[in-house]
């Protein structure tokens, strides 16, 4: 059941139809200036502009596609096709006019112009034409949906202008903030803003984000802070009390259109998809339909080797011995495709593989020699057929509070409590992996959450970023084999450049110090 968007952005079209000329009440820089004298009068004004602020985060600049491509400018995949210059910034030709830097930073900017309309005009609204707690959560909201577009837009670019106040045509450009300023300001809107959102959101209301996803969110910047000690208390408030968040049993199946598993108690924070025929789905996930042809699914880049490789056997050990988790698993048969039995479930639910045939041992995919991997997850086997693909984006899920928790504590102690060892060990339970060894040293246990979280969260954006902040993408980079066409100019490609097109539009931006 995916009524929010499907219903309300249905809607959003019909009532602008009435005011302007324009395609698409959505498609507009800032939705929100549109006929504003007609708009903004009461609370279902309020809401109508609110998921204009979701339907920016749908674009394929963000979500709808390249988030879904970080995967190759890591270490888990390399790009095939040069697609969208993501193969550019793989091989280190990165540019101000690379199309990823220019389309994420615009995008975000659009999030956050209509994020200050929201709340300026819903601020604005009649106190009789609108409940002060819809009023608040409406505002809340659209505050959390700002503010994790700056906590993105400072991770990838650093230093970023900070807008609160809506910005038209006629608006002058603000030089950028420093990064700990900006982190700084969403602490502080965060911590104000979290008590005006619901713990639960109503089935009536799903594709909505709650009080869980603020908390979160806040979790991670003390997290990217190194502020471990808040961080940790942070994600822990997320694993009792009112939220009742749960890991979905089935991990596979969690990447599906199955609206059981995209609104279950495991996502926190998602973008809504639908296949609605309105503009609405997304293009990063795909249907292997198994009455055609095999096709090579998410084309665009494959996963590498080393990140198959890298997936333990089922009883916990290494397909190769390793001093992190000893002699090389009993259970691993090299030959042929038995190099992917008997390993972590979250292998083959991520990586189609040459196992990956009918029961009658019909390709289900278009494997060869030169490719021997492609993208699984997001990608369903089946005959369905969609208008466009209704899968959700995860952003957040309680697997990864688990995990940021696991690490914050172990962090902030001499050695790993109980606490580290349970947030860690239910995330394995889940897949049947066996619970960690006891004993381990802060160091060991860090290495190991920093595996987990590879394994758990293959192509969902979150690699990348996991290794920027712990400032080893650059080594990750350099280990690879020469196949796989990577570069890494350090520390330059730490920070990707303002876009050329806002530092010619804005006069009093300047580009970060490394691109000069």
């Amino acid at each position: 059941m995916k009524t929010i968007f499907q219903r309300s952005i249905v809607l959003i079209l019909l009532v602008v139809s009435i005011t302007a000329c324009k395609k698409s009440f959505l498609q507009n820089d800032n939705p929100n200036d549109i006929a504003e004298t007609l708009f903004y009068q009461n609370e279902k004004d309020a809401l109508f502009g609110l998921y204009g602020i979701y339907d920016a985060y749908q674009s394929p600049k963000l979500f709808g596609f390249k988030y879904a491509m970080f995967d190759g400018a890591a270490d888990n995949a390399m790009n095939t096709q040069n697609l969208d210059d993501f193969g550019d910034i793989e091989k280190g030709n990165n540019s101000p006019v690379s199309e990823p830097v220019n389309d994420i930073f615009t995008q975000f900017y659009t999030v956050i112009n209509r994020a200050n309309y929201v709340i300026k005009r819903t601020t604005e609204i009649d106190k009789a034409s609108i409940s002060e707690s819809s009023r608040n959560r409406i505002i809340a909201e659209a505050s959390f949906l700002r503010d994790f577009a700056y906590f993105e837009l400072s991770n990838i670019y650093r230093d970023v202008p900070l807008y609160l106040e809506p910005n038209g045509a006629s608006s002058t450009g603000k030089s950028s903030s420093k990064k700990a300023e900006i982190l700084a300001f969403l602490k502080q809107d965060l911590i104000s803003k979290i008590p005006n959102l619901p713990t639960t959101i109503p089935a009536a209301e799903y594709g909505r984000t709650g009080r869980g996803g603020a908390v979160a969110l806040l979790g991670k910047i003390y997290l990217w802070e190194k502020d471990y000690s808040n961080a940790a208390v942070t994600f822990a408030q997320l694993m009792t009390g009112p939220y009742n968040f749960t890991l979905y049993s089935d991990y596979a199946g969690l990447f599906t259109s199955n609206s059981a598993a995209e609104f279950s108690s495991e996502n926190i924070f998602q973008i809504n998809f639908a296949s609605d025929g309105v503009d609405n789905g997304s293009t990063f996930a795909e249907v292997v339909n198994t009455s055609q042809a095999p096709r090579l699914p998410r084309s665009s880049f494959v996963p590498l080797a080393s990140l198959v490789d890298s997936y333990l056997c089922t009883d916990g050990k290494p397909i190769i011995a390793s001093t992190l988790y000893g002699s090389k698993s009993p259970l691993y048969n090299a030959t042929g495709t038995s190099r992917f039995m008997n390993r972590d479930p979250r292998l083959r639910a991520t990586v189609f593989t040459a196992a990956d045939v009918t029961a009658s041992g019909q390709k289900i995919w278009s494997f060869a020699n030169t490719t021997s991997f492609a993208v699984r997850k997001y990608i369903e086997v089946s005959t369905n057929q969609y208008a466009a693909n209704p899968q959700n984006f995860y952003i957040i899920r309680y697997a990864d509070v688990l995990l940021m928790y696991a690490e914050s504590k172990n962090e902030e102690l001499g050695l790993p409590d109980a606490s580290v060892y349970n947030a860690v060990n239910l995330v394995r339970r889940r897949v049947k992996m066996p619970d960690y060894p006891a004993g381990l040293t802060k160091e060991q246990m860090r290495l190991m959450i920093r595996d987990e979280r590879r394994w758990e969260f293959g192509f969902e954006y979150q690699r990348f970023f996991d290794l920027k902040r712990w400032g080893t993408l650059a080594t990750e980079i350099a280990a690879l084999p020469a196949t796989a066409k990577k570069n890494f100019v350090n520390p330059r490609d730490y920070v990707w450049p303002i876009p050329q097109g806002e530092l010619d539009n804005n006069a009093n931006i300047a580009q970060a110090e490394e691109w000069r």
